[in-house]
């Protein structure tokens, strides 16, 4: 995660991710034995689940890698009775390079847009 900055750079936001992955379903992409990226999912209800933490090297963006970790974490989530998959994301108007992309990823997928917005929606 420190790797990624842009997503990843303020401290009490970081160490709150650490803390949650350890118990969160979590799919991992690795180059040899690196880890290039990773997505954690967060059940919301039985039949609801969230795309809470995603995150993926610049140097491996455009290869298909997100989308094969999203189209992994689908699957068991589906195996395991998820029904309706959402995201939470800044829109794709943000001033952010980086959250236009994720927000161009994320239309791709066929995912609904059920709420955008221009601000942050983090702590503070």
């Amino acid at each position: 995660m420190r790797e990624l900055p842009e997503w990843f750079g303020i401290p009490a936001m970081l160490a709150r991710y650490v803390d949650e992955l350890s118990t969160l379903p979590t799919w991992l992409a690795l180059d040899d034995e690196l880890v290039i990226g990773f997505l954690a999912t967060k059940r919301h209800t039985p039949v609801a689940s969230e795309l809470y933490v995603p995150g993926l090297l610049p140097h491996y963006h455009r290869q298909g890698i997100g989308r094969r970790l999203l189209t992994r974490a689908e699957e068991a989530l589906r195996d395991d009775g998820v029904r309706l998959v959402q995201a939470q994301t800044l829109g794709p108007s943000h001033p952010s390079a980086a959250h236009r992309a994720n927000a161009r990823l994320l239309c791709g997928t066929g995912l609904p847009a059920a709420r955008r917005t221009t601000r942050n929606v983090g702590p503070g």
